[in-house]
């Protein structure tokens, strides 16, 4: 089978060289299935824009998520901050007794190309592309994905929380040695939408709980759905 695969609209409805999965972000790390659920079912009703009757997601051992990646690298959009991704990945095939004039507002079942307007205004085109054009970008694990948390993480506690104040984030970011003077300079993003950013769930900061490194995480966990 083909997956669904994303790329931003320019102008000229030229899309773009990034190409990605679709994917939303978990704002309750550790929900249940029913949060899990709330989540991806918006991400096909409102990212995608498909009728909720035409994909199924593919609960893999009850609760749990059907993969697990992660990575960590220095922060492009706050100096001295390292980003971890934690992409959960979950399957998705296409319920096989949709309605033709379902299945058409998805490109299917010619595999046609279709768009989509996210939640921010972006204009997304999707395409129907094999597995192998999906691995040459990137997209697709090498190998099936692990559902352990890596033991580097042990190292680290969660110290933020909803609802946290401007001064409490201050002292955080100092204490783990990030200046935040710098936030916000050459197109980075600014302390106050860092301050959003916690608040709204949409990341959790960890520091190391022993010893003397100074590493402040900015962890994001992502909701990947591979459909088939």
């Amino acid at each position: 089978g083909k997956f669904l695969v994303g790329s931003l609209l320019g102008e000229g409805d030229e899309p773009g060289s990034q190409h990605f999965l679709p994917s939303v972000i978990l704002q309750a790390p550790g929900a249940g299935r029913h949060t899990l659920d709330l989540h991806l079912q918006q991400l096909i009703e409102h990212e995608i824009g498909a009728p909720p009757e035409v994909f199924q997601v593919q609960w893999v051992g009850g609760f749990h998520h059907s993969g697990f990646m992660t990575s960590t690298e220095p922060s492009k959009e706050y100096l001295g901050l390292h980003d971890v991704v934690r992409t959960h990945i979950f399957y998705a095939t296409t319920v096989a007794q949709s309605t033709l004039s379902r299945l058409g507002k998805v490109g299917l079942p010619q595999e046609r190309p279709f768009q989509s307007t996210l939640d921010n205004g972006s204009r997304v085109r999707w395409s129907w592309q094999d597995e192998e054009w999906c691995q040459g970008q990137g997209l697709l694990p090498e190998s099936e994905p692990s559902g352990l948390v890596p033991e580097e993480e042990d190292a680290f506690q969660s110290i933020s929380h909803v609802s946290i104040g401007r001064d409490e984030l201050l002292d955080i970011l100092r204490r783990n040695g990030v200046e935040p003077d710098y936030f916000g300079i050459g197109g980075s993003r600014s302390f106050s939408q860092l301050l959003l950013e916690v608040n709204r769930g949409e990341v959790q900061l960890h520091e190391p709980t022993v010893g003397q490194l100074k590493e402040l995480h900015r962890r994001v966990d992502l909701l990947n759905l591979e459909i088939q």
